[in-house]
């Protein structure tokens, strides 16, 4: 980032200055400086640029509106985005990150009926089905407080994500299920899944996720 910004101070040619810039914009939202993103969003120039580094643009400030907490704009852009989507999968991945939103404005249904198709589509990855299933587990839990259906819904999600490799998620999964037997009245399977993520945290090295986990235990 430093390194950057340094570069932007030289004296420059316009194209230049335009390519450092969009090189310091992926690196701000790599670091979830969401505010910076925003504003250098509104500066660079993207008439030079290939259509998928507009398309890049375009999904990066997405997520930082996301991540200020402007869910209305966020998905605004996002579903401008899929004007712009090549290839089926492109779409897909655009319309799962709109099911979140959806859920976070309580639109339950758009979400449950976004999830629905996409894990119905043949163009649907182990992942993107996984985070589906991870989704309506969040809602049949938070809406419709069905706990029955949400650990269903995790364990699809989880299955989904040990087929794609996906350990973060897989851990996060895991957390979810552990905290749904506990719900449920069966400490001795929350625990039991508290532990599993402990054990698939130990190939993440995330020390949050490890917070969240023993703060669990002491429930």
């Amino acid at each position: 980032k430093q390194m950057l910004l340094r570069l932007l101070e030289m004296p420059l040619n316009v194209s230049k200055i335009n390519e450092i810039k969009f090189g310091l914009f992926k690196t701000l939202s790599k670091l979830n400086d969401y505010q910076a993103v925003i504003k250098l969003s509104e500066e660079l120039n993207t008439e030079d640029l290939s259509i998928e580094s507009k398309k890049q643009i375009g999904l990066l400030k997405a997520k930082a509106l996301y991540g200020v907490g402007d869910l209305a704009n966020s998905r605004e852009l996002l579903y401008t985005s899929l004007d712009d989507a090549i290839t089926e999968e492109e779409r897909i991945k655009i319309f799962i990150e709109i099911a979140y939103i959806d859920y976070d404005l309580s639109n339950f249904e758009k979400s449950k009926l976004l999830c629905t198709e996409i894990i119905k589509n043949e163009y649907s990855d182990y992942e993107s089905k996984g985070r589906c299933y991870n989704l309506l587990g969040l809602i049949e839990h938070s809406r419709n407080n069905d706990v029955q259906l949400a650990l269903k819904n995790f364990n699809s999600a989880l299955n989904m994500y040990e087929l794609s490799g996906q350990t973060l998620n897989k851990l996060k999964i895991e957390i979810n299920i552990g905290n749904i037997y506990f719900i449920m009245g069966n400490p001795a399977l929350a625990e039991e899944f508290w532990k599993r993520a402990l054990v698939t945290n130990e190939n993440v090295g995330n020390l949050e996720q490890e917070a969240i986990i023993l703060m669990n235990f002491g429930v």
